[in-house]
């Protein structure tokens, strides 16, 4: 693994978002300077690449919601020159950008949105609609002059969830040029009444396995291509082993609303997880399960990194 990335801000209430934004590139700031270059940031393809010949981990940093820029274009060069280099245009509800996965209607993307992507082009920066509706990831890729990303998502075809996307969505983002990472969280890739597999290896309700995870991979080989498919888990960290969730951990209802937006029909619980890849560390047996499939080893190095790199060497230079 060279490198991961952080998300600075995801939700909250729209008009504080720059002020949590700028507490959380500070708090990252720090961490980075107390580590004393044993992890360095990047902010271009080429810094992901020379990290990895050195052996010094990456970090890339992301935000997943517009709602720092405010009605402040310009934001988006403070942002940019903080080593900001991908920003989603909605969270799960609705911005005024677009709107969300979970936001009660789709009517897709704004006309400040379309202003928002367009100022993310010239800047150089990818815009993300992982978290968007369907028609807002239309909207976005046809506004977009350079390729758009869905870092990490799933195919409603196999799931039925919310937060994956239709197949005519995932073959716009690709017949742009853009890439589309598969993540692992359990009620994202599973059928609401789950598919037992990992029921059978003595795990809880709820859990998933990979070969769960590998049958989106290959749903999105089949209708993307090998060139825009890649991994972005969402999921699987350490602290799960020594800390069990609460729903009120995951929506924080902040001045008495839920900026977070997940409902019971999403099925989101962090205490699920995925069968050998609970933590970062167990990420070489997803490579293996994919490997397993019959997926040739040319396409999973794309997959694991190699897509990833080339759109972000596209879009962000």
């Amino acid at each position: 693994m060279a490198a991961g990335n952080v998300t600075l801000y995801a939700a909250g209430p729209p008009d504080s978002a720059y002020e949590s934004l700028l507490a959380e590139f500070a708090r990252a700031q720090r961490m980075l300077d107390a580590l004393g270059g044993a992890v360095v940031q990047a902010t271009s393809a080429s810094d992901i690449e020379n990290a990895y010949k050195r052996g010094t981990p990456a970090v890339l940093f992301n935000i997943q919601s517009s709602e720092p820029v405010g009605d402040r274009l310009d934001r988006v060069d403070d942002l940019y020159a903080r080593g900001l280099r991908a920003m989603q245009l909605t969270y799960n509800l609705r911005t005024r950008f677009g709107d969300g996965c979970l936001e009660k209607n789709d009517g897709g993307i704004s006309r400040l949105g379309e202003a928002l992507v367009a100022k993310m082009n010239a800047r150089r920066m990818m815009v993300d609609v992982a978290h968007a509706s369907a028609q807002t990831a239309r909207d976005a890729a046809a506004a977009s002059a350079a390729p758009i990303i869905a870092s990490h998502t799933v195919a409603r075809a196999l799931s039925g969830h919310a937060r994956g996307f239709p197949d005519d969505v995932l073959k716009t983002i690709a017949g742009k040029g853009g890439y589309i990472g598969i993540a692992i969280p359990p009620p994202f890739v599973l059928p609401p009444a789950g598919d037992g597999r990992a029921q059978k290896l003595g795990k809880p309700a709820g859990w998933a396995t990979l070969d769960t995870v590998v049958d989106h991979v290959q749903h999105m080989l089949d209708v993307a291509g090998a060139d825009h498919v890649g991994i972005g888990t969402d999921w699987g960290k350490p602290y799960y082993n020594a800390l069990s969730w609460t729903a009120e951990m995951v929506n924080e209802p902040t001045a008495g609303f839920d900026w977070v937006g997940w409902r019971p029909q999403d099925r989101f619980d962090p205490n699920m997880q995925v069968v050998d890849m609970e933590t970062w560390d167990k990420w070489p047996n997803l490579t293996s399960a994919l490997l397993r499939r019959g997926i040739t080893e040319s396409t999973v190095v794309k997959i694991v990194g190699g897509n990833f790199l080339r759109v972000m060497r596209e879009v962000c230079g």
